[in-house]
């Protein structure tokens, strides 16, 4: 994400959204309320009956709307933003309008006021801190799932089957043919600075990986082999679980929330030092007791959240935001959304 912003009044931001990622941070940046201006393309008279049946030319027109709805579409790559429109333009004023945000989009946001965990989150989207890209194979010899960890999950990306089991398969099988096709899926999702991790049981992560250091292309990426005892998407978290996954993603978002689920849920079994639901974690951010707090994005997006979150920051109480699409983030929602980490 980058901050392009040319504008006298400081009050907007011009932001250009530069991958999938970027719209992450946006659905938990952007609230109702906020005010976003963006050039799209519409029919700017009011028909009536009759012409709303003939095809009308669309133009282009900047238009500013108040924010009531924000939807992550993460399968089409863009973030739907749905308002009323609040422009000059009396014609159009009080109408309803929907912004589509996808990477290459540049859009204005203003807001009434940022709160403190709104700016780090655009901060640590402007300066990805989480960028680096980790595309996972899990495989065994009958089916390949691609992944790409995101900041907010783990994404798939795409299936592919060997032609191995299945009665009008049995005699089409060849493991040549289908790390072939692995590998062309691959060269055709890879980026600059991504990296590979192979993951599966048996034998067939070992030849996946000795064709891609045999590649041309792929060889010059840095690239992973492990064991797994699960085949499809789930062995990447088992292999988050792994005390070698920690030397690659020492500085991944997701590892981090694992780190925090881990020590919440030493502390709860224990039956000391954790906090859990809203009521809970509030009195214990009010009390001082509070080392660490974690809310799902949802909850984050409610606005009985502004006064955990204004208490905790003034106390200096860490504060994480999970996503809900991760395996961490979903234990979060489990205990109402809201977990707390005490420090007595």
């Amino acid at each position: 994400m980058r901050i392009i912003s040319d504008e006298k009044s400081e009050e907007w931001k011009s932001i250009y959204v530069e991958d999938l990622d970027d719209l992450w941070y946006l659905r938990n940046i952007i609230r109702k309320g906020d005010a976003i201006r963006m050039t799209v393309m519409r029919r700017l008279e009011k028909q009536d009956d009759i012409n709303r049946l003939k095809e009308q030319s669309r133009k282009p027109v900047t238009l500013t709307i108040s924010t009531d709805e924000v939807e992550f579409q993460e399968f089409v790559d863009r973030l739907k933003v749905l308002g009323t429109i609040v422009s000059e333009n009396e014609n159009l004023r009080g109408e309803h309008q929907s912004f589509l945000i996808s990477p290459g989009t540049t859009f204005d946001l203003r807001k009434d006021e940022w709160n403190t965990e709104e700016s780090k989150l655009i901060k640590e989207a402007q300066s990805h801190y989480y960028s680096q890209e980790y595309i996972f194979v899990s495989l065994d010899d009958e089916q390949a799932t691609i992944s790409v960890m995101r900041s907010y999950g783990i994404q798939s990306a795409a299936r592919i089957d060997s032609l191995k089991s299945g009665k009008f398969y049995e005699n089409n099988y060849s493991e040549k043919t289908y790390i072939g096709e692995i590998i062309s899926t691959l060269k055709g999702i890879i980026k600059k600075e991504s990296v590979i991790i192979i993951l599966g049981p048996g034998f067939t992560h070992d030849h996946l990986y000795s064709s891609i250091r045999d590649d041309n292309m792929l060889a010059k990426y840095q690239s992973y082999n492990f064991s797994t005892g699960r085949s499809d998407q789930g062995a990447v978290y088992e292999f988050l679980s792994k005390p070698e996954s920690e030397q690659i993603f020492s500085e991944s978002r997701l590892l981090k929330e694992k780190r925090l689920i881990e020590e919440f849920s030493r502390n709860l079994k224990m039956g000391e030092r954790a906090a859990y639901g809203y009521e809970e974690v509030l009195k214990s951010v009010e009390a001082g007791s509070a080392e660490k707090i974690m809310l799902t994005e949802e909850e984050f997006r409610k606005e009985r959240s502004r006064k955990i979150l204004d208490l905790a920051a003034k106390s200096g109480t860490g504060i994480h935001i999970f996503s809900s699409q991760s395996e961490s983030g979903q234990l979060v929602r489990s205990f109402g959304g809201y977990c707390a980490i005490l420090r007595y």
